[in-house]
C-alpha cells in the first residue's frame, strides 16, 4: 500500500503532470502493492531525480525506515517509458545510502529490466524490484466507461463509432509531435502518393516544428539510407511534400496534448477503416547521421488503445514486438488478415519499409476485398473492446518484470 497516497511528490520539470493523474494510477499501484508499505514518488527523468533535494519530500524518520527496509521506496516515471531511468534511480539510491533491494521501479517500458540490470552490474548492486504498469490501459478503461455511459451501453457506443457504410478512407494516421519516425512515415507516404486514400494529420505541435519544417523534411531522406529508392523519392518530392504541409484533420491545434480519447473523435474513426498507429517510440538504435536518437523498449501509450476504444483494427508503427506484447495481455491482432511480420523486424528502417508496403497493399485492395477484410476484423475488434471493458483489477494492468 502507498503510505503517502494523499501527498505524492512529483520531481521534474514537466508542468502538465502537476495534477498527478488525480491519483487514479496511484490507487491501482497501491492495490497491487497491498502487502508492502511503500513511500511513492513520481518523477520525470533520472537526472531530475538524482539532482533533487531529498529533504524536500522525505522526512528523516521515513528515510531511516526506508534504509532499514521497514518501508520500501517506489519511483514511477509516470506517463513516460524512458529506458535509461534505471541509472538515475540506482545512483539516487547510492547517493542516499538506500539499498537497492528496498526500492521498486514502476514503469511502462516493457524492457526496462535489462537496462537497469546493466547499471546495477556496473555499480555492484542487486537490481531493484521492477513493476510494469500499463498507465494508459488504465486510463482507457475509464474513457470507455465514460463513452458507454454517454451512449447508454457498449453496443450503442460501438454503433456510434463504427459503421462500415460511413467509411470513406482506407486508413487513419494521427500525428501530433513530428517525431523522426513519424516524419519518416509521412514523407514516404506523400512521396509515394499512398496518402490520397488515407487521413493523415501532421502539423505544428508543442515542439514548434513550423519554423523548422523545411529542415525537418530535409532530414527525412537520411532515415531511408538503407532503402535508396525511397530515399530518392523523398528527396525528389521535397517541394511537393512541403506544399502539402501542414496536414490537419479534426483540429489545427496539435499543441494541446489530447492523450485521452474524446467522443468527438468518433467521426474520424467512423470514416476510416484501419488505424495506422504512430506510437511514441519507434527507433531501437541511434541514427548514424545524428538525426534522431533511440528510445528503445515496448511502450503502449494512449495511441495503442484508441483503436480498441473506437472498434477499429490497426497497424502498429512502434517498437519491435509491440504486437507480441498486446497478445500477451490477451488482445488479438490481425495476423490472419494481413502480414504482421514487421513486428519481429529489429532493423528500424526495414520495419518501417514493411509497414509502408503493408499500407500500400491496404490502399491497393479493391473495394470488395477491403469490405470483406474489415468484416472479418469486426470479430477481433469485438473481442478487444470487451476485454478492455472487463479489466478492473490492479492485476489486469500490473506485472513483475
Amino acid at each position: 500500500m502507498l503510505l503517502n497516497i494523499d501527498n505524492i511528490p512529483y520531481i521534474g520539470q514537466h508542468s502538465t503532470l502537476d495534477f498527478r493523474t488525480e491519483h487514479l494510477i496511484a490507487l491501482k499501484i497501491s492495490e497491487y502493492l497491498s502487502d508492502t508499505p511503500v513511500f511513492y514518488i513520481e518523477f520525470f527523468s533520472g537526472p531530475d531525480l538524482f539532482q533533487s533535494d531529498i529533504s524536500e519530500y522525505i522526512d528523516s524518520d521515513t528515510l531511516s525506515q526506508i534504509r532499514s527496509g521497514n518501508i520500501h521506496i517506489a519511483f514511477h516515471n509516470i506517463h513516460e517509458a524512458f529506458h535509461n531511468i534505471g541509472h538515475g534511480i540506482v545512483m539516487f539510491l547510492k547517493k542516499h545510502d538506500i539499498p537497492t533491494e528496498h526500492a521498486i521501479i514502476i514503469t511502462s517500458n516493457h524492457d526496462l529490466r535489462s537496462y537497469t540490470e546493466r547499471t546495477c552490474e556496473r555499480q555492484g548492486t542487486v537490481p531493484p524490484r521492477i513493476v510494469l504498469v500499463e498507465v494508459f490501459e488504465i486510463q482507457s478503461t475509464m474513457t470507455l466507461d465514460i463513452f458507454k455511459r454517454h451512449c447508454g451501453n457498449l453496443d450503442a457506443w460501438i454503433k456510434m463509432t463504427h459503421n462500415p457504410s460511413d467509411i470513406t478512407h482506407r486508413y487513419l494516421n494521427l500525428n501530433r509531435r513530428q517525431r523522426s519516425h513519424r516524419t519518416m512515415l509521412v514523407t514516404a507516404l506523400l512521396a509515394r502518393e499512398s496518402h490520397t486514400l488515407g487521413k493523415i494529420s501532421f502539423g505544428n505541435s508543442d515542439f514548434d516544428e513550423a519554423p523548422r519544417q523545411s529542415e525537418i523534411i530535409d532530414n527525412a531522406p537520411f532515415y531511408w539510407m538503407d532503402h535508396p529508392d525511397v530515399r530518392a523519392q523523398v528527396e525528389s518530392k521535397r517541394a511537393e511534400i512541403l506544399k502539402q504541409l501542414p496536414l490537419y484533420l479534426d483540429t489545427t491545434d496539435l499543441v494541446t496534448n489530447r492523450a485521452a480519447s474524446e467522443i468527438s473523435d468518433a467521426m474520424l474513426y467512423k470514416t476510416t477503416g484501419i488505424s495506422v498507429v504512430s506510437e511514441t517510440t519507434f527507433f531501437t538504435r541511434p541514427c548514424q547521421h545524428g538525426t534522431y536518437s533511440a528510445e528503445p523498449g515496448v511502450f503502449l501509450s494512449e495511441k495503442a488503445w484508441k483503436p480498441i476504444i473506437h472498434f477499429q483494427p490497426w497497424v502498429m508503427v512502434s517498437q519491435p514486438y509491440t504486437q507480441q506484447a498486446m497478445k500477451a495481455k490477451g488482445y488479438q491482432t490481425f495476423s490472419e488478415l494481413w502480414d504482421e511480420s514487421y513486428d519481429y523486424e529489429t532493423s528500424d528502417t526495414q520495419r518501417m519499409w514493411m509497414i509502408v508496403q503493408l499500407i500500400e497493399k491496404i490502399v491497393a485492395w479493391d473495394n470488395t476485398k477491403f469490405r470483406d477484410i474489415l468484416s472479418e476484423c469486426q470479430k477481433i475488434s469485438e473481442h478487444n473492446i470487451k476485454l478492455l471493458e472487463s479489466k478492473t483489477q490492479a492485476k489486469d494492468f500490473c506485472r513483475e518484470l
